[in-house]
């Protein structure tokens, strides 16, 4: 509405509708003449008038939020553009993503995972906060929203509306899952969270001055006042004004692709940070508790404190996963003689050679049978 500033979209079936109406009221706009050309002329007051709209709210844009930390259960926490369908920035958006329990607390660094299939099958919650939203145009400040829908929600997830142009929302959405399925992991992992942003507009007084004028002395106006574009060189395109269109709801989808490349490369390297973070995290806790227990006396040195120490430290990652398994086999007898059959075959070759040449009584040669033996399978099991 280029009378008082307020943008509105329809979908391609209500551009055709309003098409037809348009041809239609032209046609018998051309076959009046005098008084009965009047009633064309004059801002739209009703439904009848093709040119009527009263759409209250706009899509002003969307906020793209990757959410592939939440794959190693590391919380997300930043902020992002807010774009419109050009890729044009209209504001900045505030986002907290963690893992959490079911009673909405967050786990924190200590539910850290180095591997996402770690999670399938087994409960996941995850806890979503619109922090904050602030916007680049004052015409906008009469009412913001956000909108979102999360995967597999029959439902969207709708903030209140507040006014102003840096609102601040705090409005936090629990998302739980019995069984977390391959899907919901991918999309952790591949895909995003895309949040709409909406605007209230009000259809205020038209500016007085441009009541006189035609759409074109209007348009000619506006592309003044907003400029020359020198990269145009005068072109055709450089006359039509630049203010942002936006979409409605029905477009939202169509707003997920705009301007990810950032923003994507954005949140990998804050992911990578982190769960660089949580593997030296568990380093340094494994290192400690292998030198506070070998400080122990060996009448201190209980092997169940030790490996239930151990198997907490190393608890939801496969980084130190052979240590793992090696303590686990010594808890289980049935792994233990699986390994240690193994460990013998692998020695056969070794123990058949020693036979055959029986070592030497010197302190050379028995010194090398220790040393074989200290480096043997079955020794480092132990």
């Amino acid at each position: 509405n280029l009378l008082n500033g307020n943008q509105y979209l329809w979908t391609r079936d209500q551009f055709m509708d309003r098409r037809y109406r348009f041809q239609a009221m032209y046609a018998e706009w051309s076959d009046s003449q005098g008084a009965a050309a009047e009633k064309f002329v004059g801002i739209p007051v009703n439904a009848e008038d093709p040119f009527f709209e009263t759409q209250k709210e706009l899509l002003l844009g969307s906020a793209n939020v990757f959410l592939q930390s939440l794959a190693y259960c590391l919380d997300y926490d930043d902020t992002v553009l807010v774009s419109d369908y050009k890729g044009e920035e209209q504001g900045r958006l505030r986002v907290r993503a963690a893992p959490c329990k079911a009673n909405g607390e967050e786990l924190g660094e200590d539910g850290f995972v180095d591997d996402p299939t770690m999670l399938l099958n087994k409960p996941l919650h995850i806890a979503v906060t619109v922090q904050s939203l602030e916007v680049n145009k004052a015409r906008f400040g009469r009412g913001l929203r956000c909108e979102f829908t999360f995967f597999g929600q029959p439902a969207s997830v709708t903030t209140p509306t507040l006014k102003g142009l840096n609102v601040l929302f705090q409005h936090k959405a629990l998302f739980s899952f019995k069984k977390a399925e391959a899907d919901l992991i991918e999309w952790l992992e591949s895909g995003c969270l895309s949040i709409q942003i909406y605007a209230t507009q009000e259809e205020g007084p038209p500016d007085a001055r441009l009541n006189t004028l035609s759409t074109r002395e209007i348009r000619t106006l506006d592309t003044q006042r907003m400029g020359h574009n020198p990269g145009n060189n005068g072109s055709q395109s450089d006359l039509l004004p630049r203010q942002s269109i936006c979409y409605t709801a029905a477009d939202a989808p169509l707003l997920a692709g705009s301007n990810n490349g950032e923003g994507k490369l954005k949140a990998r390297v804050a992911q990578l940070e982190k769960i660089n973070a949580g593997l030296s995290k568990r380093e340094r806790r494994v290192k400690a508790l292998l030198e506070e227990w070998g400080a122990k006396p060996a009448e201190e040195r209980d092997f169940d404190g030790f490996y239930r120490a151990i198997n907490a430290a190393v608890e939801g990652g496969f980084k130190f996963k052979q240590t793992a398994n090696i303590i686990s086999a010594l808890k289980n007898p049935n792994l233990l003689t699986a390994l240690t059959a193994g460990d013998a075959a692998k020695d056969q070759p070794r123990r058949q050679s020693q036979s055959l040449n029986p070592p030497s009584s010197t302190p050379g040669a028995a010194k090398a049978v220790k040393n074989n033996e200290k480096n043997s399978a079955a020794c480092s099991l132990q």
